[in-house]
Order: C-alpha cells, then structure tokens, then sequence
C-alpha cells in the first residue's frame, strides 16, 4: 500500500514555488517579513503527505492539535490525551492556531499517533474522506451504521439517528469535551456501547471561511483563458489542484473512546502566537486577511 501511495505522489506534477512564493506573498495587505524564507515555508506544507486531500493509509496515523499552554501542562511525551478533536493534517491544526491567536496565551502544535488506521472498524465515519460535507445527515450514514448504532445501545433506528444529529450542536464551537454537555455525553456513550472510538469527519465551515493560501489562489483564479493571466499562474492552478483539489477539505478526528483508546503524545511544535516566530511567520502566510486578498497577487504578478 506505502508503495502505491508513493507512486502515485511520485506522478503529481512539481508546483513551481517561485511563482507560489511570488503570487502568495503579493495579494494585498500581506506585509512580508524581512529575511524570511518563504519559498521553503510554502514547500514544508504544500509537500507534506499528511496535509493531502486523501486520508493517510498508515497503520498508526499521524495526528496534529493546536494547544494552549495549560494544556500543554498537563501532558508530556508518551502520554494518551483522551477526548479531544485532532486532525490528520497538521496545516489543519495550524488553521486553529491563527485562528485563535492570542499574545498571552501561547499555543504549540502537538503530533499525536493514533494506535488505529483511520479506516478501522472502531472509526465512525461521515461521508467520505473526499467528500466535501461535515455533519450528518440521514443519507450520508450507511444502513450498517444505523443498525451497528441502534443495537448498541438498544435503541430504534429513529433515536440513534437523533442521538447522531447532536454532533451539530454538542461539538460545535466546543473544542474543550471537558465541559460535557449531556448531549455529548448521549452522543458519546452511543458511539462507545457500538465499538466506536473515534469520529472522522470534514469541517466545512473552516475550510470555506478560512483556507489555507493555496486554496485561496485555486478558488479567486480566473477560469479557462483569461486575458489577464499568463501560462505560469494557469499551470501552478492546474499543479495546485491536481494535488489538492479545487474545494480544499480540513479534516477532523474526534476521540470519544476511553483513555486506553486515545491517542499519544509524541511531540510538540515551537511556541507561537506572540507573532515574533518562524511558526507566526508561516500562519500569517496562509491565512492572514481576506480570501479575495488574493486577486492582488494574480492580477499583479508580472508587475513584481
């Protein structure tokens, strides 16, 4: 499978980071800080398996969270952190990092192995990893689902659906599970008495409202031949998406398992949020400002 895996990426056509580097940093209200490498910068994420479109085939995944420093705390290296949301795509984790940035409480990104492959029997799925959708619906959770749900918890079809459509209010904008809310609970307790440790699915609302750079560059890229883009900028559109797609998917993996279930602690990033830092440096270039910044960067390109 690894061979495969590396075969096909082998194919993907090269992105030409010179034209990235010069169209990303040129969109408007980007104000490049002096001596940094931002070439490298765009290389280290955008040739990054794990921040690839697919789920990773791994035995034992790589997964990324963006911590505070009190959490930070209460965790070292070699310790399973139970109850939390991760993703298997660190640029994921960067995303909340710039998002919730704040000078006085600094975050790290901490790497996670998780002790099953994300298409185990033990992973409850929405959709598909593909699939450009988040909560579930009716027709999105396959009939084995349902029935593996019901009969775990000896209940109708009809009330596990209801108990999975909390996921739309029990996790939303409540990263901490140690709050617990009795809907997570329900939700939770459902997901455990059906062999189910983990919940993989798409955080839409994230990946339309605050997309990393590249993604930004496919979605404002002015369709077929315009006449004011050249060659170069049409094939870094073309390169960028055969790679990663025109609607670019950030991808969640909630634990609801219990501690032994959890994933581990392997690692943890540099300190960031104080803006004065290589990690701040590299937030602020694929996420700072607005999406339609962009067109700055395309419309000017052969200006700079």
């Amino acid at each position: 499978m690894s061979d495969m895996f590396e075969q096909a990426w082998s194919l993907m056509k090269d992105i030409d980071y010179d034209v990235a580097t010069k169209v990303f940093t040129g969109r408007d209200n980007f104000v490049p800080s002096y001596g940094t490498d931002y070439k490298q910068m765009l290389m280290d994420v955008m040739e990054d398996s794990t921040n690839l479109p697919k789920d990773p085939i791994a035995r034992t995944p790589k997964l990324f969270r963006s911590m505070k420093e009190n959490e930070l705390d209460s965790i070292k290296i070699g310790d399973r952190h139970p109850k939390r949301y991760f993703s298997p795509q660190k640029v994921t984790a960067q995303q909340y990092s710039q998002y919730w940035k704040d000078r006085n409480k600094k975050r790290r990104i901490g790497e996670f192995e998780m002790p099953v492959p994300l298409d185990h029997e033990s992973v409850f799925r929405f959709y598909n990893d593909n699939t450009f959708r988040a909560f579930p619906e009716e027709e999105g959770v396959s009939d084995e689902q349902k029935e593996r749900l019901a009969e775990g918890s000896n209940i109708s079809i009809e009330e596990a659906l209801e108990r999975l459509g909390y996921a739309d209010t029990a996790y939303m904008s409540s990263p901490s599970f140690q709050l617990g809310t009795e809907r997570q609970n329900k939700f939770n307790e459902m997901m455990r008495n059906a062999g189910y440790d983990y919940v993989r699915h798409n955080e839409v609302a994230s990946s339309i409202l605050n997309p990393p750079v590249f993604s930004r560059f496919t979605e404002k890229m002015p369709r077929r031949n315009h006449h004011l883009t050249n060659e170069k900028l049409r094939d870094l559109n073309r390169n960028i998406q055969q790679r990663f797609g025109k609607n670019y998917p950030y991808k969640s993996v909630w634990h609801v398992g219990d501690e032994e279930s959890a994933p581990v602690l392997e690692d943890v990033g540099e300190e960031h949020g104080g803006g004065d830092t290589d990690t701040d440096a590299l937030l602020d270039l694929l996420f700072s400002g607005n999406i339609s910044d962009i067109y700055d960067g395309i419309y000017n390109f052969e200006d700079r």
